[in-house]
Formats: C-alpha cells, sequence, structure tokens
C-alpha cells in the first residue's frame, strides 16, 4: 500500500508513484498514440534512434519539457535525465511507464535564451555571450518554429567563436559537430535548437522521447479536451481567477472575455482571441490583422494552449501520472492549472522539480580565483577562510586611500583612484564566474560530457532530499552536483560572500 512520506529520497518517491498509472479511457490511448507517432517523426528529423512502445491499457505516463533554448543551462537537461531515470525505476518494478520530452516551439521569439546562452568568463562582466543577438522588432513576435535558422556564414560564426574559447577540448569539439549536424537537418531556428539538444542529449548518455508542440497541434490531439474548455470558457476563467486570487498570484487572473489559448495567424504572428456575441474576434500582434472565427472546432491545428491551459490539456489528454516542470514562473502556472483541473473533473498528475547547482571548477574559476589571490595578495590557505580574505580588502583599500589622500597631484590621485575601484570591480567579476548558471557547453568542457549522467545521478539518488508542497501534489528535490571535491562548494561560498560584503568595505565611501 502506497503512503504519503513529507520528506524521502528518489527512491521512496518512485516506490511512493509505483502503481499509481492510469487506467486510460479510449481518447487518452489514442493521444498517446498519437503522441508516439509524432514523437517517430522528430527522431527521423533528428536522425536519433526511436523506441517504439506499446501502450498498456494501465501506464504512467512521465511528462517535461521546456523551450528549445541555444544550449542552455543543465537545469533543463536535468528534466530529460529525470524524466528517464523514473521511467527506468518503475520499469525495474514492472510498472508500465512511458517517458517524454516537448519542444513548446510555437512560443514567439522573445527570450533572448531562444539564441544565445552564456559562459563564465573572468571580464568585467564576469561572463562571455555565446551564440546569436536577439532578432529586432517584429521579428521577435513570430513563432519561434517560424523563424528562419541564421544564415550558415553567422553559423560558423557561432560555432567558431565556441571553439574559440575552449582550445581543443574533445568534448566541445563533440558538441561543435552536433551544432553542425542539426544546422544541416533543420528547416527552422525551433528545430535548430530542438534538433541540437535531442542530439547532444545522446552524447550525454540520455535515452527519452522527444516532441514538438507544433505537431501535436497539426495532428489534433486532444481534441476532447479542447471541445470541452472551448464550450466552458467562462467556467475556466472563473476557476482560473478564483485559484489566482486565493494563491495571490494576481498578474496570472484572465479578463472576462479571453480566451486561454493563441490563435496562429498566417504571417507567423501569435493572436489572443476573445469572444464576441456568437464569434470570436482578435488582432495579430505581428501584421495586425483583424482575425474573426466562428467555429474554434475546426481551427485545432491553428491554434495552441496559453501556459496555464497546456498542463490542463496535456494532463488529461495524456493521462500524465508524473510531470518535471522547472523551478521558475512555471510554478505559478501549474498551480493554478491543477486547480482548475480539479474543477473541471480532470486528471491531476504529481508535479516535482529539482533545484540543484553545478559545482566544478573550471578554468575560468581558476582565472578568478588567481586573479583575486594576485590583486589581495593571497594564499591558498586564505581562499578558504572569508574573514582572512576580507581583512586583506580591507587593508589594501585603506592602504590605496591614504595614498590619495596623501597627495594633491592630479594625475597621481587618477591613477589610485582607478586602482581602488579595480579592487572592486574584480571582486565582481569573480563573483559573478562563481554565481552564473552557465550554459551545458562550459560544464561539459571541463569536466567531460561523459561524466555529466554520472555526476547528475549520484546526487540525485545520494544527496537528494525530496519534501511536499503544503498545495497540492507538489514535490520539490533539493542537491548540488559536485563533479569534483565537494570541498570546492566552500569556494563557491567564499565567492558569494565576497560579493556582498565588496562594497561594505569602503574607506572612501565611494564604491557604489
Amino acid at each position: 500500500m502506497r503512503k504519503e512520506l513529507n520528506s524521502m529520497n528518489i527512491s521512496e518517491f518512485c516506490e511512493n508513484i509505483a502503481g499509481s498509472g492510469k487506467i486510460l479511457g479510449n481518447d487518452q490511448r489514442r493521444n498517446l498514440k498519437g503522441l508516439l507517432e509524432v514523437s517517430e517523426k522528430f527522431h527521423r528529423d533528428a536522425k536519433i534512434p526511436y523506441k517504439d512502445n506499446r501502450i498498456d491499457k494501465k501506464i504512467l505516463v512521465i511528462e517535461t519539457g521546456h523551450q528549445p533554448l541555444f544550449l542552455p543551462y543543465s537545469g533543463i537537461w536535468k528534466k530529460a535525465f529525470l524524466a528517464e531515470f523514473i521511467e527506468k525505476e518503475l520499469r525495474n518494478s514492472d510498472e508500465s511507464s512511458i517517458a517524454f520530452f516537448g519542444f513548446l516551439d510555437y512560443d514567439i521569439s522573445s527570450s533572448k535564451l531562444l539564441f544565445q546562452n552564456r559562459i563564465p568568463k573572468m571580464n568585467k562582466y564576469g561572463f562571455l555571450n555565446i551564440g546569436l543577438r536577439r532578432p529586432n522588432d517584429s521579428e521577435i513576435w513570430k513563432r519561434f518554429n517560424e523563424l528562419d535558422k541564421p544564415s550558415e556564414e553567422k553559423w560558423e560564426k557561432v560555432v567558431k567563436d565556441i571553439s574559440r574559447n575552449y582550445l581543443s577540448n574533445i568534448d566541445v569539439e563533440e558538441i561543435v559537430e552536433e551544432l553542425w549536424i542539426s544546422y544541416d537537418l533543420s528547416d527552422n531556428f525551433a528545430d535548430l535548437n530542438a534538433i541540437s539538444f535531442a542530439r547532444i542529449c545522446r552524447l550525454i548518455g540520455l535515452n527519452i522521447r522527444f516532441f514538438r508542440s507544433s505537431d501535436v497541434q497539426n495532428k489534433k490531439l486532444f481534441g476532447k479536451v479542447w471541445k470541452e474548455i472551448i464550450e466552458n470558457v467562462e467556467a475556466f476563467n472563473f476557476f482560473q481567477n478564483s485559484a489566482a486570487e486565493n494563491l495571490n498570484f494576481s498578474d496570472l487572473k484572465a479578463s472576462k472575455n479571453a480566451l486561454p489559448f493563441w490563435y496562429h495567424c498566417e504571417c507567423g504572428g501569435k493572436v489572443s482571441i476573445e469572444r464576441k456575441d456568437n464569434g470570436f474576434i482578435g488582432e495579430c500582434n505581428l501584421c495586425r490583422k483583424k482575425v474573426e472565427l466562428e467555429d474554434l472546432h475546426e481551427e485545432l491545428e491553428n491554434l495552441s494552449p496559453k501556459a496555464i491551459m497546456r498542463n490542463v490539456l496535456f494532463f488529461e489528454g495524456m493521462g500524465t501520472s508524473v510531470f518535471i516542470t522547472g523551478s521558475g514562473g512555471s510554478l505559478k502556472y501549474g498551480l493554478i492549472s491543477n486547480e482548475i483541473s480539479e474543477n473541471f473533473g480532470f486528471n491531476i498528475p504529481k508535479t516535482i522539480f529539482w533545484e540543484s547547482m553545478d559545482v566544478y571548477l573550471g578554468k575560468e574559476h581558476e582565472a578568478a580565483v588567481n586573479s583575486i589571490s594576485k590583486e589581495f595578495r593571497l594564499s591558498e590557505k586564505d581562499l578558504w577562510e572569508k574573514h582572512v580574505i576580507l581583512n586583506k580588502v580591507e587593508s589594501r583599500r585603506r592602504q590605496i586611500a591614504a595614498k590619495i589622500n596623501g597627495t594633491s597631484d592630479r594625475k597621481v590621485r587618477k591613477k589610485y583612484l582607478s586602482q581602488y575601484k579595480r579592487t572592486s570591480s574584480i571582486i565582481s567579476s569573480a563573483s559573478s564566474v562563481f554565481t552564473l548558471k552557465p550554459s551545458i557547453v562550459d560544464v561539459a568542457a571541463n569536466v567531460g560530457l561523459n561524466k555529466l549522467k554520472t555526476a547528475w545521478e549520484v546526487s540525485l539518488v545520494k544527496d537528494g532530499r525530496i519534501t511536499k508542497n503544503e498545495i497540492g501534489e507538489f514535490y520539490k528535490v533539493e542537491s548540488v552536483v559536485f563533479y569534483d571535491s565537494p570541498e570546492i562548494l566552500n569556494i563557491y561560498r567564499v565567492f558569494w560572500d565576497l560579493e556582498k560584503e565588496n562594497r561594505r568595505i569602503d574607506p572612501l565611501g565611494i564604491l557604489e
């Protein structure tokens, strides 16, 4: 008999959900079979192996996903890892299970992370951008899968810049090779990022089924759930607003006649539509075309759910048992989605998210340590003692302040003022290196692609503690991923604290 635990490890979590697979209705089985078909289509397009599955009448469905970002930080890859891990654990206990990772490829192109990411760099910012600039003007209002991939010339510059920052690094060159293969296989920017993500997952050792949300819409899956929501929009908005008010998420309230989904304009834009009289109207954000619709049931391939409706639609349509979410805004959407689902009598899965940080000492981390050591004359032993470093920072600044106050020569004062400010900027830069959530490419370059999955599994199984949220079926995993010695975390903590104390130590009172 399953028991509810308020604190558990991942094995206990999997034991707790074993046996909770849903007995799927006929529509849910059809939807899952359709999802397998669109997943197979993506795998063919990406030229990666595809493992077929039988959809048993009772099956535990695990789902996760994200926007197809450009070489994202490790947290996105850990979603795929966690989904695969749970699926394997359940199969080992003879539970019929299946895991999916979906790419939200029809979101608008406004996020910078769709085009670029950051790696640590000991410069004035503490990081370096890799990738491309976000498009200007109207391009950001296009759906991402409607945006052309960059020219071959621009893409060549992107991959060369990455290689240049990691000279002769075997793991980076493997990633670069996958970026070029993905470029050749893709027809648009969303596919370029999605295919590269899926192919790099294979390098890491992750084997999970991927699908594109646009393919789900084109195949008109989840039609029964769409119909019920379309015919009960007023109730949907009422439940959404009640949940938003109860949870103090006033920014997520819906206006009276708004619909919880988008219409896709032929120009590539998205249209927010609302009910008017016996029809539906809207205006395209991109081309400003007026849209008038009469029967939304005939428009399913041209519709996509907004964030809150997305979970309601997929959870009921797939019979999802476990959903792996992010730890940011998607949690707020999830809480509201679940309340709406409960009021509609729809399926609600257990939701789990993994908050973890990566601890490793890469080349730029070492450069940050060396810069601080040189600036404040620190020994290797000093680096482990925050108070020793702070004393030396204060001593250094008082020495420079004395020189500034001891001269009336403008040029000399300017030179020492520059030195004084440099002591602050170098701490800020070094601290940024240690606080950055870098693109996976930096972790792979310094740790090795073949070590990532093992490190994640050790962290999850050995150190991960799962706590249950007071509201609903939400579970939080917390752990630290150590790619090197756990003692390195102390250096991270020293640099976090240095940034907090940096401007407090200011004898001249000029640091901002």
